[in-house]
């Protein structure tokens, strides 16, 4: 035996037929010579060695995103990983080649050292291959969600990544997958199938590559806006796929003739498939971080780094003009300009008297949405004889074609076509109707008057769900993204919800329209009315009520408080802020019995989390700097409770109304509600409690408590 395996070590370096012991293939197994010096000097900088290797190119890119924070934004914190996963395999493969040439043989395979070098190794290859993958991820939903806000969502990409990087290694560990491999390196031992395992991850990345390629140019318009921010994007991210795809394809081939070569082949001349795996491995952090100095996301601090370096202190005013000239964020602002305009020419236009202009309209009506929470007959009927409201208006659909181009309206300036979907429209312009005087979606929505707006409107801004409110120039209407769930929420309920509105006295803050449009994928849109209904300079105080004690405060401490206070507070803010709200006693028991009915009524259409929104309005300063009377303003709203006098501040008003009340009560609030409990380590206080509980703590703990 022993002297078949000499043989063998003579011929080429194993024979995977063979059975060896844990020394033998310590010995067997070990980093040829010319492949030992390979990966030191290409994955550490000897100080005689003068061309940037591959440990230096990955660590610049590095220190880049170390010393320049606003390039850690999406992608860029991608690119850093991946730049990270590169520096971590360049130290595991020059400590390996360091240790070889120290000892003249490999760790013993079951190690500590082996081990460690192997859970570094795989950790970190998982980490480079994940984040390319998340990266292609990233840029298809850039492109096609420009109404969300993707940093909500980083922790998600992150936390999958890291999941990952951690749980492949240990996985790997246990399952005794871990040592030497045909490459002299500690990392997955050689398995059958692991060779294969290597060309379907690369066939896997190729393809995933190629898709988003192939839907980033799909759903960027062709428009010559957007040619130039196209092609950089393209031109980068062609040659970084391409690259990338032909390192690891080679690097996988050599894997392959290598596992073949040990078990069938036996040829010692192709062991020199070895080395050229092992060069491959450097080529990855070398040549794909020189390409990464040319990413959109960080070019410009990158040369600002290389003329530091040379001694050029002085940075181009040009460059520091560049830093926000990136071509993705360029294509997604545009983008989104584009579909805001868009959208608030179809709102218009629904709401218009002439309609018909600029549209290709069709009518539809559906019960895809099956109506769980439906009014009695006897409502039914009221419904319909007294406002006309039928079945068939709740389940109405129409559909039209936005063709900006065919409006002649030179001061849109967008060409991107789009289609729309407006929902039951007589059911919400009944409801309209009752709002009038204060309320004109086809004046406050003019695209002419919105510029301002438009253009500052940088991202999505609303909740912790990340959806996207664009509020009109005159402040007294709001549009706000929601999700499939919400509107199928709306459209189940929508009888029930408009006669709610319609037979009472009300303080829910009222939908006057649901729309869907579509560029590339759907953008539900809700129309509702701005409990403020003035500039947002005369708010003194903003307050976000459910209800709950559970991570409902926001301010530290409460002593010497400023009278205007900029942030949206919570339940812990207004007991210890105000306590009470101070109006009339006539209003006060007006107030309470509109909540109860409401949160009522909420609770038998199985809905939950909804807040009820207390804003503080200086109007005596209104009044002064607008100089307009009482009079005049209390003519604007169609009911004395949207607007309500302070008994105890002078010239100040509540503003209060109930939002948020399309959350259905799922699996999701349920698991938070566990998740909840288990944390705090009680339910009291949690905010997450089924439908009928939640409306009994708001009727107690906000109608009959903070009125």
């Amino acid at each position: 035996m022993t002297n078949q395996k000499e043989q063998v070590n003579n011929i080429f370096i194993i024979d995977c037929t063979q059975e060896y012991d844990e020394q033998e293939l310590t010995q067997l197994l070990h980093l040829q010579i010319q492949d030992a010096y390979i990966l030191l000097l290409g994955g550490k900088l000897i100080t005689q060695i003068k061309a940037p290797l591959a440990f230096i190119c990955t660590m610049f890119i590095t220190i880049t995103f170390f010393l320049y924070p606003e390039t850690r934004k999406m992608p860029g914190d991608i690119i850093f990983f991946i730049s990270l996963s590169d520096c971590i395999l360049c130290f595991h493969w020059f400590t390996q080649a360091l240790y070889y040439l120290q000892y003249d043989h490999s760790p013993y395979i079951d190690g500590f050292v082996c081990q460690a070098q192997a859970f570094l190794g795989i950790m970190a290859a998982t980490g480079e291959f994940s984040y390319n993958v998340i990266f292609c991820m990233f840029l298809l939903a850039y492109v096609s969600k420009v109404l969300q806000d993707l940093n909500k969502k980083k922790w998600f990409f992150h936390g999958l990544a890291w999941t990952l990087m951690i749980g492949v290694p240990t996985s790997a560990y246990m399952l005794d997958f871990t040592g030497l491999n045909l490459f002299g390196t500690c990392s997955f031992k050689q398995k059958k199938g692991f060779p294969f395992a290597g060309i379907l991850l690369v066939v896997l990345y190729m393809l995933i590559s190629m898709f988003t390629i192939y839907k980033f140019k799909k759903s960027v318009p062709d428009d010559k806006k957007y040619l130039l921010q196209k092609d950089n994007v393209m031109k980068y991210y062609y040659k970084f796929v391409i690259v990338s795809t032909l390192i690891w394809s080679g690097l996988a081939l050599c894997n392959l003739i290598v596992a073949f070569n040990c078990i069938q082949f036996h040829k010692k001349e192709l062991d020199f498939f070895i080395t050229i795996g092992n060069i491959l491995k450097l080529c990855t952090p070398f040549f794909l971080s020189i390409l990464r100095y040319f990413d959109p996301t960080i070019r410009v601090k990158v040369r600002n780094m290389f003329r530091r370096m040379s001694g050029h202190s002085k940075i181009e005013e040009k460059d520091n003009q560049d830093v926000s000239m990136n071509p993705l964020e360029d294509i997604q602002k545009n983008m989104k300009l584009d579909l805001l305009k868009s959208i608030l020419l179809g709102i218009t236009q629904v709401f218009d008297p002439a309609q018909q202009i600029g549209f290709s309209l069709q009518h539809r009506s559906t019960d895809l949405y099956q109506r769980n929470f439906s009014v009695d007959q006897t409502d039914y009927q009221n419904l319909q004889q007294t406002f006309g409201i039928t079945q068939q208006d709740i389940d109405e659909e129409k559909i039209r074609d936005i063709n900006i181009k065919d409006m002649n309206r030179e001061s849109i300036n967008t060409d991107l076509p789009m289609k729309m979907t407006s929902y039951a429209e007589k059911v919400f312009k009944t409801l309209l109707n009752r709002d009038s005087r204060m309320i004109d979606p086809y004046f406050s929505f003019q695209i002419e008057y919105n510029i301002e707006q438009i253009n500052k409107s940088q991202g999505p801004d609303g909740g912790k769900g990340g959806e996207f409110i664009f509020f009109s120039f005159d402040n007294k209407l709001i549009i706000k993204t929601m999700s499939d769930e919400e509107l199928k929420a709306l459209r189940s309920r929508l009888g029930a919800y408009s006669l709610h509105l319609i037979q009472e006295e009300s303080l829910i803050s009222p939908i006057y329209g649901i729309f869907t449009f579509f560029h590339n994928k759907n953008y539900n849109i809700l129309l509702m009315r701005n409990i403020c209904q003035v500039p947002k300079q005369y708010i003194v105080r903003t307050f976000d009520i459910k209800g709950s004690q559970y991570q409902r405060q926001v301010l530290k401490n409460y002593v010497n408080q400023p009278k205007v206070i900029k942030q949206t507070l919570k339940d812990i803010d207004f007991l210890n802020l105000e306590g009470t709200i101070k109006v009339e006693d006539e209003y006060k028991y007006r107030i309470r019995k509109a909540l109860e009915r409401d949160s009522q009524f909420f609770g038998k259409a199985r809905l939950m989390d909804y807040s009820l929104l207390v804003i503080k309005i200086d109007w005596g300063q209104y009044k002064y700097n607008e100089k307009v009377d009482e009079q005049n303003i209390q003519e604007r709203f169609s009911s004395d409770l949207y607007r309500i006098k302070s008994t105890l501040e002078k010239g100040i008003y509540y503003h209060i109304g109930i939002i948020d009340y399309l959350q259905e009560w799922n699996a999701q609030k349920k698991i938070e509600r566990e998740g909840k409990i288990f944390l705090k380590g009680k339910q009291v206080g949690v905010s997450a409690v089924e439908p009928g509980e939640y409306s009994r703590r708001f009727i107690e703990q906000v109608a009959y408590k903070l009125v």
